[in-house]
């Protein structure tokens, strides 16, 4: 079985309580667990960051439900690659809640976040320097 990883950013289409993440994150890992898929997702000030790991056909067709979301807006891949292992074995949907301090700490991040950028400007680079942070610990609670 081929393993991939897919790693995009999009946009809140509207503005979500946090009631309504919860709802989001509690169907995700549901879906998640019953179709392979593990990873994380980062919401900060509106916008996404998922990383999502597993069976190609699996990931390839979440990510495409996701793209037509109406609670998503300008979903951009930023990474779609063949994994050799998951790096979120245990996560069916991890959720740090990460805060814009949090991300200001992080080495090679910091400047691109202190430059009031957000998920969306992400290039490749930055998408896996970031995916590594939480792997890492640098961003759980």
């Amino acid at each position: 079985m081929e393993l991939i990883h897919c790693i995009y950013s999009s946009e809140q289409h509207h503005n979500m309580s946090q009631d309504d993440l919860h709802v989001l994150l509690e169907e995700a890992r549901r879906a998640n667990t019953s179709n392979g898929i593990t990873g994380i997702l980062l919401f900060e000030n509106g916008y996404f960051f998922q990383v999502l790991e597993g069976p190609a056909t699996a990931v390839v067709e979440l990510y495409n439900k996701i793209r037509v979301d109406p609670r998503h807006h300008t979903v951009t891949k930023l990474v779609g690659a063949p994994i050799q292992e998951r790096t979120f074995t245990d996560w069916s949907m991890g959720y740090p809640g990460v805060t814009r301090e949090a991300l200001l700490s992080l080495d090679g991040l910091n400047d691109f976040f202190g430059a009031g950028k957000c998920f969306l400007d992400l290039d490749e680079g930055r998408a896996k320097t970031l995916m590594l942070s939480f792997k890492e610990g640098n961003l759980r609670a």
